[in-house]
């Protein structure tokens, strides 16, 4: 499978009831995910950039940003960024020193809060980390950050709502596989760069899936745009999905 290097099959383990809510969170050692997304005004959308790219190392202070994108298909004049935290506890740790810190205020969050349309946040944990998932073949953990020469790379942020059912994920998760068996066998460059769950914030029972590529075209044919959304789309009509082409913003750690 096409996988970022020197990340096997083998996760951790996290509790997870067959429901789909997470009984410990970071016991075991797993990370929790957030998952953000914000809406601009469009007349604000430059400056806002322009802005994040100057002050998001206030930010990065507190905790670790995996990748900050903006949207180019899917959506218009949107954000969307991924945090990682240690535990709940962590991330209210990490909230309440950004109130605590006025320079992170006047300088950014005053000026961004009146750029923006609406915000939205999920919960996510790392797919390999959830016991009863049939993971193998996934990175047992996220890939660390590119070096700032690497050239930069296309991506599709991928959300299914799938059933409440540990089979359901497993075939969905069987689905991801194969897409990228036949990327190996058809020799398209497009990645599996991330595989989450969502917990107990945000829309609940979905899978989301994050594809790397250098081109868009291959991003079309290798991303989960083929086997994978017509599982999700077609052969289960009641399940729903939505994909995002996202370019990532220049102080994005994933390029």
């Amino acid at each position: 499978a096409v996988l970022p290097p020197g990340y096997g099959p083998k996760g951790y383990s996290t509790s997870w009831s067959q429901g789909g809510s997470p009984n410990t969170l970071a016991e075991h050692g797993g990370k929790i995910y957030e998952l953000r997304e914000y809406e601009l005004i469009p007349q604000e959308f430059a400056r806002f950039l322009q802005h994040s790219d100057s002050y998001i190392p206030l930010r990065t202070t507190h905790s670790k940003l995996l990748g900050y994108w903006v949207a180019e298909l899917g959506a218009i004049n949107r954000v969307v960024h991924i945090w990682e935290y240690d535990s709940l506890s962590h991330r209210q740790r990490v909230r309440e020193s950004l109130r605590k810190d006025h320079l992170w205020f006047q300088s950014y969050l005053a000026l961004m809060s009146q750029m923006m349309v609406k915000q939205s946040n999920s919960l996510l944990l790392w797919a390999p980390s959830i016991s009863g998932l049939d993971c193998d073949g996934f990175p047992a953990v996220p890939p660390p950050p590119h070096s700032p020469d690497t050239p930069q790379g296309h991506y599709r942020l991928v959300t299914a709502r799938l059933p409440r059912s540990m089979a359901a994920r497993n075939q969905y998760l069987e689905t991801l596989r194969q897409t990228l068996r036949d990327n190996d066998r058809n020799k398209i460059p497009c990645s599996l760069f991330g595989v989450w769950f969502t917990a107990l914030a945000g829309e609940s029972n979905n899978c989301v899936t994050l594809w790397r590529s250098p081109t868009l075209d291959a991003l079309f044919e290798g991303g989960v745009g083929r086997e994978g959304d017509k599982w999700v789309l077609e052969d289960t009509p009641e399940l729903s999905g939505h994909g995002l082409i996202l370019t990532p913003c220049r102080f994005s750690d994933w390029r």
